[in-house]
């Protein structure tokens, strides 16, 4: 049988693969937007609202694996601290979602009918999201940490 902490580590490396395909589908859902952005085609709205539905079923299982994840180390494995940290990272990912979600909406808003107030609205938004990255960020090397030691 393996022991604790080898099951530990298992865990999180998972959970740092999972966390790697999240960033990624941030990716494709940031080059997505700035396509639509740019884009005169009719379709464009059309193909972008497909992107945002399959990015979404995408954020859905990634959040749900890493649920079930920060539940093992929770319950399974008794790693509170841990399991603590996966869930201050989940938090901090709903918000930076809910953050993007409002920035492309601002975005638009100003490529369709620019404003001041668009552009303080966008910049104050980038700097919010910058903040959650940070303590994504944080919190990730922390977790890296526990498994290296």
């Amino acid at each position: 049988m393996e022991d604790k902490q080898t099951l530990i580590n298992s865990e999180i490396r998972k959970f740092l693969s999972l966390q790697e395909e999240r960033c990624l589908t941030y990716t494709v859902f940031n080059e997505a937007h700035k396509i639509y952005l740019a884009s005169t085609d009719e379709k464009a709205f059309f193909k972008f609202s497909q992107i945002v539905s399959d990015v979404t079923e995408d954020f859905k299982r990634i959040s749900l694996s890493i649920i079930e994840i920060e539940k093992n180390l929770r319950d399974e494995l008794n790693d509170q601290v841990l399991s603590s940290m996966i869930r201050d990272i989940q938090n901090y990912e709903k918000d930076k979602l809910r953050l993007t979600a409002q920035m492309q909406i601002k975005m638009k808003e100003q490529n369709d009918s620019p404003s001041d107030e668009l552009e303080d609205s966008i910049s104050n938004l980038n700097k919010s999201l910058k903040d959650i990255v940070d303590g994504i960020n944080k919190v990730i090397e922390t977790v890296k940490y526990e498994i290296d030691e």
